[in-house]
């Protein structure tokens, strides 16, 4: 039985293990570069669209309680959904919970870019979440996060304006005649 290497062998092990080190050497600069620079920035510019908007219910966010999976997000706060249940004189709102727009690390060290969309207790079910992109985290600046912001508004108006079945009722299409 042969147990010595050839050549050939050790160019391969050579060449597969220096792959690897390179990969793990990226993740490193991208976690780096992520908590020296991109996820203040992207607060930072968040934190101004939300003071620009004027619109009183959003609010920005950085979820750093996980190491390298951290993430910065701009969205709505929970609010009165505006259905009110009647029984005798006591009355409970419904709360919708509002959409959120997340930067969010990777365990590769890449960013990805998603909208949460916001639902109604008991009324309105989550829509599942929307990747937009993964970026690399050197890639953002503000022309870039405020696009994406525009994106998560015109999603939100449109999971607003959307027609669903109502609320409470299974509906059937009928074709009428004519």
């Amino acid at each position: 039985m042969i147990t010595e290497l050839k050549k050939t062998d050790i160019d391969i092990i050579t060449a597969v293990s220096s792959k690897y080190d390179k990969a793990l050497t990226k993740i490193k600069e991208r976690r780096e570069f992520w908590s020296n620079t991109t996820r203040e920035m992207i607060f930072t510019v968040l934190n101004n669209i939300k003071d620009t908007s004027k619109l009183k219910d959003l609010f920005t966010q950085k979820v750093i309680d996980c190491e390298n999976l951290e993430a910065v997000n701009i969205g709505f706060n929970q609010t009165s959904s505006g259905i009110a249940l009647k029984e005798g004189s006591n009355i409970s709102v419904a709360t919708k919970y509002g959409g959120y727009l997340c930067f969010a690390q990777s365990y590769n060290g890449n960013i990805y870019v998603f909208v949460l969309y916001p639902y109604i207790e008991e009324y309105v079910g989550q829509i599942e979440n929307k990747l937009l992109a993964t970026h690399e985290p050197n890639e953002f600046n503000v022309d870039l996060i405020i696009g994406y912001f525009e994106k998560f508004i015109n999603e939100m108006i449109e999971w607003e304006v959307q027609d669903r079945n109502p609320i409470g009722f299974k509906l059937t299409k009928i074709d009428l005649p004519g």
